[in-house]
């Protein structure tokens, strides 16, 4: 399995509510141009830099379904 396509969003530093000091951007990577993850952490402490796979918290809804990776 190859790693076709990797698209980085790069988190802009301020001050606020939802400041976090870890978060360093969010990350999309396509594996064989047919299998997309998305919503990647990149996160980075005093040990160095580190990824976050994804995960959502959501109140179940029978109704709703949430993606996390699809086939393009």
């Amino acid at each position: 399995m190859k790693i076709t396509y990797i698209r980085i969003k790069k988190h802009k530093e301020r001050q606020g509510r939802f400041f976090n000091k870890l978060f360093k951007g969010i990350a999309s990577i396509t594996f064989n141009n047919s299998f997309v993850v998305h919503n990647i952490k990149i996160l980075e402490n005093e040990k160095g830099i580190f990824i976050g796979m994804p995960s959502v918290k959501k109140k179940f809804r029978q109704e709703e379904t949430i993606n996390i990776e699809h086939i393009p």
